[in-house]
């Protein structure tokens, strides 16, 4: 029987996350190429577990920045651009240093993790159209 806790119940959540941001990534790599890294904010940002499987997934660096809400902070920079504080964004890019707080190396994919994407991506393709296959 498999037994299951709480423990394993946040596991997969946060699993899966990184397997949909893996998967965004993907798509978007596809469109415009593979940076050598990413600047990354935001809630989700401040799980090491989450970047680091990001990161080993899609073998590209993550760096967090310290501003964990950078469209916060880029909407108030362009609010301060156009009250003049600031006088173009070479100005803003020039004054405003955001720095990393940590950056997350791609040490390559444990087979552990590997599998479980591919489970994770095969039971999200069975999902597409499910609601046509019902009677």
């Amino acid at each position: 029987a498999v037994v299951s806790t709480q423990s394993t119940g946040v596991r997969a959540v946060l699993e899966s996350q990184g397997f949909i941001s893996k998967h965004v990534l993907d798509l978007v790599f596809g469109y415009y190429g593979k940076p050598s890294h990413i600047r990354v904010d935001g809630g989700a940002s401040q799980s090491a577990f989450i970047l680091e499987q990001v990161s080993s997934l899609s073998a590209v660096e993550l760096e967090r920045s310290e501003c964990v809400e950078g469209s916060l902070m880029g909407a108030a920079l362009l609010a301060g651009l156009g009250a003049g504080l600031y006088t173009s964004l070479d100005h803003i890019k020039r004054d405003v240093v955001l720095q990393c707080t940590r950056v997350y190396s791609t040490g390559g994919t444990d087979d552990e993790l590997r599998e479980g994407y591919d489970a994770w991506r095969e039971s999200a393709e069975r999902c597409v159209d499910w609601t046509k296959k019902l009677p």
